[in-house]
């Protein structure tokens, strides 16, 4: 018998000792399991940042459908009647929206109360 060899088992005996059985062998400790990371909470600085892109995409959206709303209402193809209430109104309409983004986007900030009855 070689002493690479496991030593023969006697019926009876347990397989594991004791001591084995608390304290995981040498192979054991040396794997090591990947632990999944938490999900990283966005920083102040990305947040502003997707605000300020969805602030600038709809913005651009919005002066885009006015030029082109006001170039259809100025041009003496669509000078019937029927089309000249309706470029009016869209007119005005994506005007307010134009006006009103930038207030919903960055109006005034809600106040920080310190304690809830403050209100």
């Amino acid at each position: 018998m070689s002493s690479t060899a496991s030593p023969e088992i006697e019926p009876g005996q347990p397989l594991v000792s004791a001591r084995e059985y608390v304290t995981p062998d040498a192979r054991a400790r040396q794997i090591s399991l990947p632990l999944a990371e938490p999900p990283a909470l966005p920083s102040y600085r990305c947040r502003s940042r997707k605000k300020l892109v969805a602030f600038l995409l709809l913005e651009g959206l919005a002066l885009f459908l006015l030029a082109a709303v006001a170039m259809l209402a100025i041009s003496a193809q669509y000078a019937e009647e029927s089309l000249t209430a309706l470029f009016r109104n869209g007119t005005i309409g994506l005007a307010v929206v134009v006006a009103v983004l930038p207030v919903l986007f960055y109006g005034v900030p809600r106040e920080n109360y310190r304690n809830r009855r403050d209100r």
